[in-house]
């Protein structure tokens, strides 16, 4: 999959004319690139076969009320809650090409809003009473079942099944298949980003910036690496890096650097999706097929 994608990447570099000795007509099939900065609202075409958040809760929502049907089964306590989504950016592109909020960048630096590094460290509950040790066996399946060892755990006559109550629910919705976004999908979206943040389009708009960052004081070769300096990951913003985050969104406002990079993805992905139109076309099938025997689960449809 990782060779086919790279391969998407040399064919959109020449369907776009970025090949060495480039024709007018070719230079002609380039993307219309729009003025944009914020990148949180935007939406890359892979989207549509990956999950989003509010997908994702949906999941959770009926793989909890497959798992608590499975605990009455056998008798026990069915008030199982999944934990929430954890903090983190607010879609699948908000932060994916480096911060691009200026209020935030003043007010937090890199930080996110809720930064799970400001936060105390807490440990999952432990099973204490035996009926809880197996309650938590009835969840997760028996450690000697998992490993394929010993007899399966029966419990009020009946068999616990593989991977317990969590492990059937996320059968009866995924069956076979992994439960959310397939290996497609996954290895996609990481591929093209790295095929178009090497894109000579966009590794041009980096210098640009980079140069727009030293005119300011501050010295990186790319967005990213200003995201990940190893100075601001504390657990709470520095005016020192707060400065940076500021300079860092003007630069990217006075390079187009998001217009320019989303439209790059955008390109590479649209070709990926074509080349691949049955696979992706199975993806968004198997997708469908899981979100609707979630929501069967949870009674909202």
């Amino acid at each position: 999959m990782r060779k086919y994608i790279a391969s998407v990447g040399v064919a959109f570099l020449v369907l776009t004319g970025c090949s060495t000795g480039g024709s007018s007509s070719e230079a002609a099939s380039k993307p219309r690139v729009p003025t944009l900065l914020k990148s949180v609202d935007l939406r890359l075409p892979l989207e549509d076969y990956l999950f989003s958040d509010a997908e994702r809760m949906r999941l959770d929502e009926g793989r909890a009320a497959l798992i608590n049907k499975c605990l009455r089964r056998f008798e026990m306590r069915d008030d199982f809650k999944l934990p929430g989504m954890p903090p983190g950016p607010r879609s699948l592109m908000d932060r994916r090409y480096g911060l691009t909020d200026e209020a935030a960048a003043r007010t937090h630096g890199y930080h996110l809003r809720d930064d799970p590094r400001g936060r105390s460290a807490t440990s999952p509950p432990e099973a204490g009473t035996a009926a809880e040790k197996k309650r938590l066996a009835v969840l997760q399946g028996a450690d000697e079942a998992k490993s394929g060892g010993g007899r399966a755990l029966r419990v009020k006559g009946m068999t616990v099944p593989a991977g317990g109550c969590v492990g059937e629910a996320d059968r009866e919705i995924a069956g076979k298949d992994r439960l959310g976004p397939g290996e497609l999908a996954r290895s996609a979206n990481f591929q093209t980003f790295d095929i178009s943040k090497r894109d000579p389009r966009v590794t041009e708009v980096f210098k640009e910036w980079s140069e727009c960052m030293k005119k300011a004081g501050h010295s990186y070769p790319d967005p990213l690496a200003a995201m990940s300096d190893s100075g601001f990951q504390g657990k709470s913003s520095t005016r020192a890096e707060s400065k940076v985050a500021v300079a860092d969104v003007d630069c990217k406002r006075q390079t187009n650097l998001i217009g320019i990079w989303f439209t790059i993805e955008t390109a590479v992905q649209k070709e990926l999706i074509r080349q691949k139109k049955s696979d992706f076309s199975s993806a968004l099938k198997a997708k469908k097929s899981q979100l609707a025997k979630a929501a069967a689960a949870s009674g909202d449809q």
